[in-house]
Protein backbone atom coordinates (compact mmCIF):
# COMPACT_ATOMS: atom_id res chain seq x y z
CA UNK A 1 0.00 0.00 0.00
CA UNK A 2 1.13 3.77 -0.88
CA UNK A 3 1.92 5.51 2.07
CA UNK A 4 1.84 8.83 0.43
CA UNK A 5 -1.96 8.13 -0.25
CA UNK A 6 -4.43 9.63 1.95
CA UNK A 7 -7.89 8.37 2.74
CA UNK A 8 -10.63 8.95 4.92
CA UNK A 9 -10.45 5.16 6.17
CA UNK A 10 -7.42 4.03 8.34
CA UNK A 11 -5.37 1.77 6.49
CA UNK A 12 -5.61 -0.96 8.81
CA UNK A 13 -9.78 -0.85 9.23
CA UNK A 14 -9.61 -0.27 5.17
CA UNK A 15 -7.27 -3.54 4.97
CA UNK A 16 -9.44 -5.70 7.41
CA UNK A 17 -12.06 -4.65 5.69
CA UNK A 18 -10.64 -5.88 2.13
CA UNK A 19 -9.76 -8.91 3.90
CA UNK A 20 -13.44 -10.05 4.89
CA UNK A 21 -14.30 -9.25 1.27
CA UNK A 22 -12.04 -11.51 -0.25
CA UNK A 23 -14.14 -14.79 0.69
CA UNK A 24 -17.18 -13.32 -0.93
CA UNK A 25 -14.64 -12.34 -4.20
CA UNK A 26 -13.27 -15.72 -4.31
CA UNK A 27 -17.03 -17.57 -4.38
CA UNK A 28 -17.66 -15.07 -6.85
CA UNK A 29 -15.03 -16.54 -9.32
CA UNK A 30 -16.02 -20.13 -8.19
CA UNK A 31 -19.59 -19.33 -9.86
CA UNK A 32 -18.25 -17.52 -12.66
CA UNK A 33 -19.36 -14.49 -12.30
CA UNK A 34 -17.94 -11.50 -14.74
CA UNK A 35 -16.46 -7.97 -13.05
CA UNK A 36 -18.29 -6.31 -15.57
CA UNK A 37 -21.48 -7.90 -14.72
CA UNK A 38 -20.90 -6.99 -10.99
CA UNK A 39 -19.81 -3.12 -12.33
CA UNK A 40 -23.25 -3.14 -14.09
CA UNK A 41 -24.78 -4.49 -10.67
CA UNK A 42 -23.53 -1.84 -9.44
CA UNK A 43 -24.59 1.02 -11.06
CA UNK A 44 -28.31 -0.02 -11.20
CA UNK A 45 -27.81 -0.11 -7.66
CA UNK A 46 -26.34 3.65 -7.25
CA UNK A 47 -29.24 4.52 -9.51
CA UNK A 48 -31.17 3.25 -7.38
CA UNK A 49 -29.45 5.10 -4.45
CA UNK A 50 -30.23 8.17 -6.42
CA UNK A 51 -34.13 7.51 -6.80
CA UNK A 52 -34.56 6.99 -3.60
CA UNK A 53 -32.89 9.96 -2.47
CA UNK A 54 -34.67 12.02 -4.93
CA UNK A 55 -37.88 10.60 -4.26
CA UNK A 56 -37.16 11.83 0.23
CA UNK A 57 -35.88 8.81 1.12
CA UNK A 58 -32.31 9.32 2.15
CA UNK A 59 -31.80 6.15 4.52
CA UNK A 60 -32.54 4.28 1.70
CA UNK A 61 -30.53 5.82 -0.29
CA UNK A 62 -28.14 5.68 1.69
CA UNK A 63 -28.36 1.58 2.06
CA UNK A 64 -28.56 1.44 -1.61
CA UNK A 65 -25.32 3.70 -2.22
CA UNK A 66 -23.25 1.51 0.84
CA UNK A 67 -24.15 -1.81 -1.49
CA UNK A 68 -23.16 0.24 -4.51
CA UNK A 69 -19.76 0.61 -2.71
CA UNK A 70 -19.68 -2.87 -2.00
CA UNK A 71 -19.91 -3.97 -5.18
CA UNK A 72 -17.48 -1.67 -6.36
CA UNK A 73 -15.46 -2.73 -4.58
CA UNK A 74 -16.37 -6.59 -5.32
CA UNK A 75 -15.55 -6.12 -8.96
CA UNK A 76 -12.08 -4.89 -9.12
CA UNK A 77 -11.49 -7.72 -6.03
CA UNK A 78 -13.11 -10.48 -8.65
CA UNK A 79 -10.84 -8.85 -11.96
CA UNK A 80 -7.95 -9.03 -10.19
CA UNK A 81 -8.12 -12.21 -8.21
CA UNK A 82 -9.91 -13.84 -10.89
CA UNK A 83 -6.90 -12.91 -13.75
CA UNK A 84 -9.45 -10.73 -15.92
CA UNK A 85 -8.11 -7.40 -15.62
CA UNK A 86 -8.12 -5.25 -18.72
CA UNK A 87 -7.94 -1.73 -20.15
CA UNK A 88 -11.52 -3.01 -21.20
CA UNK A 89 -12.75 -3.18 -17.53
CA UNK A 90 -11.24 -0.48 -16.39
CA UNK A 91 -12.79 1.70 -18.46
CA UNK A 92 -15.95 0.28 -18.28
CA UNK A 93 -16.05 0.47 -14.42
CA UNK A 94 -14.99 4.06 -14.56
CA UNK A 95 -17.71 5.27 -17.33
CA UNK A 96 -20.29 3.41 -15.18
CA UNK A 97 -19.12 4.71 -11.91
CA UNK A 98 -19.68 8.06 -13.69
CA UNK A 99 -22.86 7.25 -14.86
CA UNK A 100 -24.35 6.34 -11.65
CA UNK A 101 -22.50 9.29 -9.99
CA UNK A 102 -24.43 11.57 -11.86
CA UNK A 103 -27.58 9.61 -11.05
CA UNK A 104 -26.48 9.90 -7.20
CA UNK A 105 -25.56 13.93 -7.39
CA UNK A 106 -28.99 14.31 -9.23
CA UNK A 107 -31.39 12.50 -6.71
CA UNK A 108 -29.46 13.89 -3.75
CA UNK A 109 -29.87 17.51 -5.23
CA UNK A 110 -33.26 16.71 -5.68
CA UNK A 111 -33.46 15.95 -2.18
CA UNK A 112 -31.89 19.20 -1.04
CA UNK A 113 -34.26 21.03 -3.14
CA UNK A 114 -37.57 19.26 -1.87
CA UNK A 115 -36.20 19.81 1.79
CA UNK A 116 -34.46 23.45 1.73
CA UNK A 117 -35.90 25.66 -2.04
CA UNK A 118 -34.00 28.42 -0.67
CA UNK A 119 -30.64 26.77 -0.80
CA UNK A 120 -31.24 24.44 -4.02
CA UNK A 121 -28.94 26.56 -6.20
CA UNK A 122 -25.99 26.53 -3.63
CA UNK A 123 -26.29 22.74 -2.96
CA UNK A 124 -26.57 21.61 -6.61
CA UNK A 125 -23.65 23.93 -7.26
CA UNK A 126 -21.72 22.11 -4.66
CA UNK A 127 -23.26 18.38 -5.79
CA UNK A 128 -21.92 19.55 -9.42
CA UNK A 129 -18.77 20.62 -7.68
CA UNK A 130 -18.51 17.40 -6.11
CA UNK A 131 -18.94 15.54 -9.63
CA UNK A 132 -16.57 17.69 -11.15
CA UNK A 133 -14.10 16.62 -8.60
CA UNK A 134 -14.51 13.11 -9.51
CA UNK A 135 -14.20 13.61 -13.00
CA UNK A 136 -11.11 15.81 -12.92
CA UNK A 137 -9.87 12.63 -10.39
CA UNK A 138 -10.01 10.44 -13.24
CA UNK A 139 -8.80 12.49 -15.92
CA UNK A 140 -5.90 13.65 -13.81
CA UNK A 141 -3.09 10.78 -14.35
CA UNK A 142 -3.12 12.32 -18.08
CA UNK A 143 -2.72 15.56 -17.63
CA UNK A 144 0.29 17.52 -17.74
CA UNK A 145 -0.09 19.05 -14.00
CA UNK A 146 0.14 15.28 -12.52
CA UNK A 147 3.10 13.48 -14.67
CA UNK A 148 3.38 10.33 -13.98
CA UNK A 149 0.99 10.41 -11.55
CA UNK A 150 -2.05 7.76 -10.67
CA UNK A 151 -5.38 8.82 -9.11
CA UNK A 152 -4.47 7.38 -5.94
CA UNK A 153 -1.66 10.06 -5.21
CA UNK A 154 -3.70 13.23 -5.81
CA UNK A 155 -7.40 12.46 -4.34
CA UNK A 156 -8.52 11.71 -0.40
CA UNK A 157 -10.97 8.83 -1.59
CA UNK A 158 -11.31 6.22 -4.06
CA UNK A 159 -14.93 5.54 -5.45
CA UNK A 160 -16.08 2.63 -2.93
CA UNK A 161 -14.54 4.76 0.32
CA UNK A 162 -16.76 7.91 -1.12
CA UNK A 163 -19.69 5.38 -1.19
CA UNK A 164 -19.04 4.03 1.62
CA UNK A 165 -18.34 7.50 3.83
CA UNK A 166 -21.02 9.41 2.25
CA UNK A 167 -24.27 7.83 3.75
CA UNK A 168 -22.23 8.44 7.21
CA UNK A 169 -23.74 12.07 6.23
CA UNK A 170 -27.31 11.25 5.71
CA UNK A 171 -30.15 12.00 8.90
Amino acid sequence: MDRNRLTLIPGPLRAAFLNLVDPVADWLIRWHVQPNTITVASVVVLFGSGIAFGSGFPRIGAFWLLLSGLLDILDGKVARRGGTTSAFGAFFDSTLDRLGEAALFAGIAMLLVRDAPSRSLEDQAGMRGLQELALARKDAPRSAAFPGRTPCHICWTQDAEERCVLPIACP
